[in-house]
């Protein structure tokens, strides 16, 4: 029985039960990419400015909700679209992202977002 209520949830929520990544997961490949970002922008601006101090630092996450996943969309890679929302202190996200399956998680490949400020602060 309560492996029926566990497959239940998971098709609601996914398309293929077999990519279907974990809040967890989500929020891991989410500040991966984040962290990939500052990195990124943090040589870019050092290398434009090389005499400057370059502080970038991300809004930090406190959880997502709302997650639906569709179907597998390339043939050679265990690729998923995910929709979510993501919760920050000051903001929300709305983020439809293409994340892949890899060796150790899921990685964001490829999103759309769209940023709002809290309306609850």
């Amino acid at each position: 029985m309560l492996a029926f209520l566990l497959l239940a949830v998971a098709s609601a929520r996914c398309a293929l039960p077999q990519l279907c990544p974990t809040d967890r997961e989500i929020l891991d490949a989410l500040r991966q990419a984040d962290t990939d970002f500052v990195f990124a922008e943090t040589a870019r601006a050092e290398k434009a400015n090389p005499n400057e101090l370059v502080f970038i630092r991300m809004e930090g996450i406190q959880g997502i909700s709302g997650v639906v996943c569709g179907e597998r969309i390339s043939q050679d890679e265990a690729i998923v679209n995910c929709k979510f929302t993501v919760r920050h202190p000051a903001s929300e996200s709305y983020e439809v992202a293409s994340l892949k399956k890899t060796g150790d998680g899921w990685a964001i490949k490829d999103a759309l977002i769209v940023n709002r400020k809290r309306s609850d602060r």
